[in-house]
């Protein structure tokens, strides 16, 4: 077993002796990111930079990366707009057999640095302040390539690939969004285009660098980044050497099959559903596990169905291997949280989560409310699980005779690319326009009265929070607006760009009334 911690990284065999430390870390030159490789015998990780490679059997460390910081660069270390918004925290990944690594090459150079200062900080200059490399909408993204090294140290070989940057013809690959090593050692890169409509499977020679394109993916709305590329090693049948890969083509993610050339055969799952993740493939009984939403969008269950789909007939049902409604029952311990459903002004069904005061504590409503926003894309506030139940803040204010309420208005997550779609190049709108309706409810139910709601949200939910403030007064009293965007012009690339666009493509939205997508508080 292997522990990383600020000291250094320490590993354990399972007969329960004295944890060892194979490798010494410190706060000038901490390890970064340490893995073992697929046959346990090695682990790589990143120090100053650099990757280096370890025989856990014995020697000395080997350095398998060089000149890096010299060149204003980083070797196995995700960039920041991977990290922060495209899920992907990591920059190297072995090879099946334990004698390679692909790797990330970043430079993030021509990204201008901006200044973080450290407020209330005693000391002043270079204690009190940072300098980060941050890329603003519309501008730079760092540039990624990927080279393939073999643990001998026997030099590098560069992916015919470039990703950001400016000084490259071909913008379909702004974003090096996934890596993936197939059984014999071929390497399928994922990269997706700035607009976020493109994206494509690229299979990479390690040996010579040479890239094929194997599959491409568009859409008018956007394409969202997942993990559910799953290769074969056996095949299915006499498909030997393909994957299955998920795609939102009919709306919903599904899981499809390919062959080894990237050709769909067809689909493994559908519905008016969606598949969240793969949790495991039994390739000698042809079966795959995954998540999703088979039972409804609150809900999130563990199914499996089989990979050999007879695409003459409707598909098979997927069988569901989880019991019970929702995502735990422990919730029906806790009183006091009911899963509403309202329709938004279009008729959209929206749900809505109410923690309502003790009556016989605090008498009838109405009662003074507050109302726990998100509302972004990429999450869902409102589930039928215990975590929902358990939200520490809603019980305590409800417990103070205060109603909590949150809703999941359109762009949310979990029902579909076009519940989704309703945030695309109009983020405050719908969003705002939903929370109110779902304030109007609680009014017309006897719950709140206007002048007595206020919002809460930290992030997307804190521009929400004081948008909704400012859009309709009359019913919102006050807002806690919690590390909000205040100026989507000053954030990153490419969370804004795929929801509003480019800003030179979308410059008239600032000046345009309340309705507008570039709102500025």
């Amino acid at each position: 077993m292997m522990v990383p911690l600020p000291s250094g990284v320490y590993f354990q065999d399972m007969s329960g002796s004295v944890p060892e430390v194979k490798l010494r870390s410190s706060p000038e030159s901490p390890i970064i990111d340490p893995h073992l490789s697929p046959d346990g015998s090695l682990v790589a990780y990143v120090r100053d930079d650099e990757l280096f490679v370890l025989d856990l059997r014995g020697g000395e460390p080997r350095k398998l990366t060089y000149c890096a910081k010299e060149n204003g660069k980083t070797h196995g270390l995700a960039e920041y707009i991977a990290q922060e918004e495209m899920d992907r925290k990591v920059g190297f990944w072995w090879s099946p057999d334990s004698k390679h690594i692909a790797f990330a090459e970043v430079d993030s150079s021509g990204i201008p640095s901006y200044r973080i200062m450290h407020q209330g900080k005693s000391s002043v200059g270079s204690d009190a302040q940072e300098d980060h490399p941050y890329p603003f909408a519309g501008g730079l993204n760092a540039k990624v390539r990927i080279g393939v090294v073999s643990v001998c140290g026997e030099g590098i070989t560069w992916m015919d690939l470039q990703c950001g940057g400016s000084d490259r013809a071909d913008k379909d690959n702004e974003y090096l969004a996934r890596v993936n090593w197939m059984p014999d050692n071929a390497l399928m890169i994922q990269v997706l285009n700035r607009s976020h409509t493109k994206l494509k499977i690229l299979k990479f020679d390690i040996v010579t660098g040479q890239k094929e394109t194997v599959l491409e993916e568009e859409q008018d709305i956007w394409i969202t980044l997942h993990d559910c590329f799953m290769p074969l090693e056996k095949g299915v049948g006499k498909f030997a050497g393909g994957f299955i890969w998920a795609s939102d083509k009919d709306g919903f993610r599904h899981l499809y099959l390919h062959d080894k050339n990237g050709a769909c055969l067809g689909p493994i799952t559908q519905g008016n559903w969606m598949v969240e993740q793969i949790v495991g493939v039994n390739e000698n009984a042809g079966i795959v596990y995954f998540t999703g939403t088979v039972d409804g969008p609150l809900e999130s269950n563990l199914y499996c169905t089989s990979l050999f789909q007879d695409w003459n007939l409707p598909l098979q049902s997927p069988k569901r291997l989880t019991h019970g409604q929702g995502n735990m029952q422990l919730f029906l311990i806790i009183k006091c949280r009911e899963i509403i459903q309202i329709s938004a002004k279009d008729g959209t069904i929206l749900y809505g989560a109410l923690y309502e005061p003790d009556s016989i504590k605090f008498g009838p409503p109405p009662y003074k409310t507050l109302i726990s926003v998100y509302g972004g894309p990429t999450v869902q506030s409102v589930c039928d699980s215990w975590i929902n139940t358990v939200d520490m803040r809603a019980q305590y204010l409800r417990n103070k005779g205060i109603l909590v309420w949150k809703l999941d208005n359109r762009g949310t997550s979990r029902r579909g690319l076009k519940f989704e779609s309703f945030l695309k190049h109009n983020i405050g709108c719908v969003d705002a326009e939903d929370q109110f309706t779902g304030a109007e409810w609680l009014i017309k139910q006897g719950l709140s009265k206007p002048g007595h709601i206020g919002l809460y949200g930290w992030s997307y939910g804190g521009f929400l929070s004081a948008l909704s403030l400012a859009r309709f007064p009359d019913t919102f009293t006050c807002a806690v607006s919690g590390a909000p965007v205040s100026a989507w012009d000053g954030y990153d690339t490419f969370y804004t760009e795929k929801y509003l666009g480019l800003p030179l493509e979308n410059s008239g939205a600032s000046t345009t009334p309340p309705s507008c997508t570039m709102f500025t508080i």
